[in-house]
């Protein structure tokens, strides 16, 4: 049995040249008996900006209602946060 959740992640950088994503698209699977905290992805972006303005981080905005992930701010690691049940 399988199901997917679809995040949107945005990259939050407020100067000249916006922050571009290394993919555009990542996939990761997690199993049903994964444990909170278990890791699933490191999203990644970079902006051709320099110095403090070239400084990046990650928030989810969307896909995650009910609060089942997490991506760490400055690095874009994404991980479970809480188990549950993924069918629709």
């Amino acid at each position: 049995m399988t199901s997917e959740v679809h995040l949107s992640i945005t990259v939050t950088d407020e100067n000249d040249n916006p922050p571009e994503f290394e993919q555009t698209t990542y996939w990761s699977s997690v199993g049903e008996d994964a444990a909170p905290g278990q890791y699933v992805t490191t999203v990644r972006a970079s902006s051709r900006d320099t110095g403090v303005n070239a400084q990046i981080s990650y928030t989810i905005q969307a896909g995650n209602d009910k609060d089942r992930f997490t991506v760490e701010e400055e690095t874009g690691e994404t991980a479970l946060q809480q188990l549950g049940n993924y069918v629709h």
